[in-house]
């Protein structure tokens, strides 16, 4: 169990990181070929860091009979979802 919580929340920092750079590069782009290249590169690593994420929370959840990784996911992408709609621009 320690070995899975430890590869869950390294890959929940890393989705979170890769996220959060992506946020950080978006209104930087400008136009610019290069940092929109980097920006997906970012996205789809940060995605795949997601999926891992939540596939780890679902062993957790059904190897270990411990659901606080899914709450805790969960939670993380309502947070995110609220998040943005609080901040996004109106249109």
């Amino acid at each position: 169990m320690r070995r899975k919580s430890l590869l869950y929340f390294t890959l929940l920092g890393a989705a979170l990181g890769l996220f959060g750079l992506a946020a950080w590069l978006t209104p930087r782009l400008d136009g610019d070929v290069g940092l929109g290249l980097l920006r997906f590169v970012v996205l789809s690593l940060a995605i795949g860091c997601s999926i891992a994420t939540w596939a780890t929370a679902v062993t957790i959840a059904s190897v270990h009979k411990k659901t606080w990784a899914l709450f805790v996911t969960v939670a993380l992408v309502l947070i995110a979802f609220l998040t943005f709609l609080a901040f996004a621009p109106p249109r």
